[in-house]
């Protein structure tokens, strides 16, 4: 509350990362309507990751960590990507060596953290879009649009007019991926 205070009296601008509490999403879309100048992303981990998904031991099993089984935290998040009171889709992108995830696993607390997520975001949420849990339209704002409308890069980026450069992926949602095989190929 109070950054949005400092937001409304100052107008800098403020955006708020890795938001995904049912609560604080409530604030940020109260704030929205009566003006205020935020944006919010979210991690895809925050809306995906469920108790099951966690690893025993080392930095991802932390107990009471942001995984939580929460039906009304987990409505308020779909809620929020689809009204808009989320503006961007982001991940705290990070690979590391073996070495770095084994100080990790050591002591979590020093060892880096995040994790290589980009190589699956879009998959992932292109399923999400294939169950209906997501609109393709704000799957293309959330991932493209926003981001470079909040950077000043629209319409020069991403827009498909004539003298914008955007980059394409077309995807077949029918399609389904071969089974993997181990071994390779």
């Amino acid at each position: 509350a109070v950054l949005l205070e400092l937001q409304r009296a100052t107008g800098v601008r403020l955006q708020v990362l890795h938001t995904h509490a049912g609560a604080s999403l409530r604030v940020l879309r109260w704030a929205k309507s009566t003006g205020v100048g935020v944006t919010v992303s979210i991690d895809p981990k925050y809306f995906h990751l469920r108790l099951e998904h966690r690893l025993e031991g080392g930095a991802r099993g932390l107990p009471g960590g942001f995984i939580v089984e929460d039906d009304e935290r987990m409505a308020e998040i779909w809620r929020s990507l689809d009204d808009g009171t989320i503006d961007v889709i982001d991940a705290d992108h990070a690979p590391h060596t073996l070495d770095d995830l084994k100080r990790a696993e050591a002591d979590p607390f020093t060892g880096p953290w995040g994790g290589p997520h980009l190589e699956h975001c879009l998959s992932l949420l292109l399923t999400d879009v294939s169950t209906g849990l997501l609109r393709m339209e704000r799957l293309v704002s959330l991932l493209c649009a926003a981001p470079a409308r909040i950077l000043g890069l629209y319409p020069e980026k991403v827009a498909l007019e004539p003298g914008s450069g955007a980059d394409l992926v077309l995807a077949d949602p029918t399609r389904r991926a071969p089974p993997h095989r181990a071994g390779g190929a």
